[in-house]
């Protein structure tokens, strides 16, 4: 009877439906796959077996009333989400197999206070945000390179600029870092008015708001991740926002970029309280995940100068209604709208030619969509479980559609089909229900 519970494929659970406090997964699992436990409210417990290499994203996300989880000795890998908002968890103990942990794995577990961090263990920016860490044991490692996630460095008292060990002054003025040397002091801090500048780039945010100085032409690589800033003003000389300069970071306003900022790097925005953000005309490059999961984020115009959508760029954004394609965009990249279920519509501008694997996804809200002469590629599921797409012409331009890329839209009852895309197996794409009518 428990087993029925279980919907498990070639080793890959994908899905649990039971309504059991106390779950245990049967054992052959290798993976717990995408979502398998997604805002199950009733399980308290869960034991994960021996075997289990992967716990993929958004396995355990929203399961509110969970409160302890076994892990085994064979993972190795945390994915992106893996645990978001599971706010009743209060003990894990990560076993010293695992070597990655994802960005936002436990996002939000606000009731979890201490962690243990495997020594070989690489943890991406954001992967604790908004847990209370109090306490946090790094296994004695001595690099921290890997250790992206500056909420692990403040519970562990280290440095904010490389994760170096932080030791008290002789003098007790302040700390100074073992790795890096730098000294950090009530003065010192003063001294650098919120913001850490080293030749033209701004590598890290102290505290408060303000203005980063002008002639200062990047924002670093993670420099405000996990931060609360109340107020920026970013001056015209900055032309590119680094990897993760913003990740998970809480703004208590609406941020302006300057208008010569052309690149926006991989998860500069990723997970970010912003709730508006206009985006610079001159802007070339928007990186992989650069704004995923700002849930937050309801209107979103991409400027004509972007010729191709990162992978994951927008994904996860829960508030996201309306998305604006400059006319240059030629490609969206691999599950780059995926899970935005409050989006309504979709115009393709005339030079799209590729929309990629997983594009929109789990995109439940999608009423209207319109596809343009000169599509050459639509993705596998590309357009999966979009329920509120009621109608869809397939461009005379398309050459082929990936395995998929409309099954679970249960509300698309006829499909416009060009004749040239007639030897191709309707089953494959759409659902059986969808009546297929063919045109030259």
């Amino acid at each position: 009877m428990m087993d029925q519970m279980f919907r498990i494929e070639d080793g890959i659970l994908r899905e649990y439906n039971g309504t059991d406090e106390n779950v245990v997964i049967p054992a052959g699992v290798s993976k717990i796959g995408h979502g398998a436990f997604r805002r199950n409210n009733f399980m308290k417990t869960v034991h994960i077996p021996e075997g289990v290499v992967h716990i993929d994203n958004f396995a355990f996300s929203d399961c509110r009333s969970l409160e302890e989880i076994s892990l085994p000795q064979t993972l190795q890998q945390i994915k992106a989400f893996a645990f978001q908002r599971c706010s009743n968890l209060t003990s894990v103990s990560i076993p010293g197999s695992v070597t990655s942990i994802e960005d936002g794995a436990f996002k939000n577990c606000r009731r979890l206070a201490k962690i243990n961090i495997p020594r070989n263990a690489s943890v991406d920016g954001g992967a604790f945000y908004g847990c209370n860490l109090v306490s946090v044991d790094f296994d004695g490692r001595t690099d921290f390179s890997d250790i992206e996630d500056s909420s692990l460095r403040l519970a562990g008292n280290r440095c904010v600029l490389c994760g170096g060990a932080m030791e008290r002054s002789s003098d007790g003025s302040g700390t100074t870092c073992s790795a890096c040397h730098q000294c950090f002091t009530w003065r010192g801090i003063d001294d650098w008015e919120n913001f850490v500048i080293r030749v033209g780039v701004c590598v890290r945010h102290i505290s408060g708001g303000g203005a980063i100085p002008d002639g200062t032409r990047k924002i670093g690589c993670g420099a405000f991740d996990d931060d609360i800033v109340p107020d920026l003003f970013i001056p015209q000389s900055v032309t590119e926002i680094g990897a993760a300069a913003f990740l998970w970071c809480d703004f208590a306003m609406n941020l302006r970029l300057p208008s010569n900022v052309k690149r926006l790097e991989c998860k500069a925005f990723c997970g970010s309280s912003i709730r508006s953000l206009s985006l610079p005309e001159n802007l070339e490059y928007l990186g992989d995940s650069s704004l995923s999961g700002c849930d937050n984020l309801s209107v979103i115009k991409i400027p004509d100068r972007v010729v191709s959508i990162g992978q994951y760029a927008l994904n996860n954004c829960a508030g996201l209604r309306t998305v604006h394609l400059g006319k240059g965009v030629r490609r969206i990249g691999l599950a780059a709208f995926g899970h935005c279920p409050v989006l309504k519509e979709i115009i393709c501008p005339e030079n799209l030619k590729i929309i990629s694997d997983y594009a929109f996804t789990n995109c439940s809200d999608l009423e209207s969509l319109t596809l343009n002469d000169g599509l050459l590629v639509i993705g596998k599921a590309a357009f999966e479980q979009c329920q509120r797409l009621s109608s869809v012409k397939i461009p005379r331009t398309v050459l082929g559609i990936g395995k998929g890329a409309f099954y679970g839209c249960d509300s698309l009852k006829k499909a416009f089909v060009p004749e040239s895309l007639r030897c191709v197996d309707p089953n494959t794409i759409f659902d059986p229900d969808t009546a297929i009518e063919y045109y030259t």
